[in-house]
């Protein structure tokens, strides 16, 4: 989404946000710089190496400073991030390319403008209640005129528990499940299994919108869909997910960072007539996501038209 500048005598000019980050130095790395392999950057389990382009960064929001090792076009390949000052980002970076301490470049952007070129790259995909930007919620619902975050929508949900009226208000049926939640999965589970041409989804939730995982079907194949935030204190959930897949010989088919690195996207494949699959649901609800059978659900099923 963000705009490179290129020089028509020079290599491709940085942008003044990357990954969330304003630009405090950056380098271009001249053939000079080596690479001395005291500290490596491995993806995958191998090697990337010497990287074209170096920055150092302080997140827009957060604390610290990051070391960002990019490709020629400033994208980002690897992030050191929690690190306690500039001297200490140089420090790394020399360990790392010796030679790089020369080369650097001073950049002049604020955290004022920061934010505003953050904020002008999702232009488009505000909250249309709050006006937040994807990089300041989780996730979010999208109609073709309107987005409401999940933190607007967990707002509005707690108020609407909180009021007078709950009790003489009629819930959409298949949506909130105040007891016996767990009774009505096998429903949803079916309609997935139902042959269409449009892909189908069920998110189950607890009412506290943290708790709880998705399923979407795609004509015959079947996937379960977890969003793990690296930085929540229940971040050792993702292990817990892992381990539980791999017992059963199944390793993610997709397994992605979103929201400019900050959550990460698992996506496991799963099988079985739709009394299996109704099972399966209910042992991920109790031991990967800590869901009491006596607590209240959040069913949500729709369909979507596949793209071409």
């Amino acid at each position: 989404m963000r705009r490179i500048i290129r020089s028509k005598r020079g290599p491709v000019a940085p942008p003044r946000v990357i990954n969330g980050c304003r630009l405090l130095y950056y380098s271009f790395m001249p053939r000079f710089v080596m690479y001395s392999r005291k500290i490596l950057i491995l993806i995958g389990g191998k090697e990337v190496g010497r990287v074209p382009r170096v920055v150092i960064g302080e997140p827009i929001r957060g604390k610290g400073i990051c070391l960002l090792h990019c490709d020629k076009n400033w994208n980002l390949i690897s992030y050191d991030g929690d690190l306690n000052s500039v001297t200490q980002a140089k420090r790394r970076a020399e360990l790392m390319y010796p030679g790089v301490t020369q080369t650097w470049v001073k950049a002049t952007v604020s955290k004022r403008e920061a934010r505003a070129v953050e904020r002008k790259e999702w232009e488009g995909h505000e909250c249309s209640f709050c006006n937040r930007i994807p990089p300041e919620f989780q996730s979010s619902i999208k109609s073709k005129k309107t987005v409401i975050c999940n933190v607007c929508a967990d707002e509005i949900y707690q108020d609407f528990l909180e009021s007078e009226e709950v009790s003489s208000v009629t819930l959409p049926r298949g949506d909130y499940y105040p007891q016996n939640g767990f009774d009505h999965i096998a429903t949803y589970v079916s309609r997935l299994l139902v042959p269409t041409k449009e892909s189908k989804f069920m998110h189950i939730f607890a009412l506290d919108g943290m708790r709880g995982f998705g399923m979407i079907a795609i004509g015959p194949v079947i996937e379960v869909s977890f969003v793990v935030e690296p930085h929540h204190p229940l971040s050792s959930r993702e292990n817990k997910i892992r381990a539980f897949f791999a017992s059963q010989g199944r390793p993610p088919a997709r397994d992605y960072l979103a929201n400019n690195g900050r959550t990460r996207i698992l996506q496991f494949p799963v099988n079985g007539n739709s009394v299996e699959l109704t099972e399966t649901t209910r042992t991920i609800l109790t031991e990967l996501c800590d869901v009491l059978e006596t607590e209240p659900l959040i069913i949500r099923y729709g369909e979507r038209e596949n793209q071409a």
